[in-house]
């Protein structure tokens, strides 16, 4: 085989390069969900710390 110098390296490391790969896509995806989160959260909805008032009042 013309590569077959690549097999041993990629025998002994296969498994942390896919771990590694695994952390950047979780990372990506958890990066994601947060700025889905807070692009798309209601106002009215969302937690006050206590003694706040909300940003606007909602039409009763």
């Amino acid at each position: 085989m013309r590569d077959d110098f690549y097999s041993q390296a990629w025998a002994g490391n296969h498994q942390h390069l896919s771990k590694t790969i695994h952390k950047l896509v979780r990372a990506a995806m958890d990066a994601f969900d947060k700025l889905q989160a807070h692009q798309f959260d209601a106002p009215w909805r969302a937690r006050r710390a206590k003694g706040k008032t909300p940003a606007f009042e909602p039409a009763a």
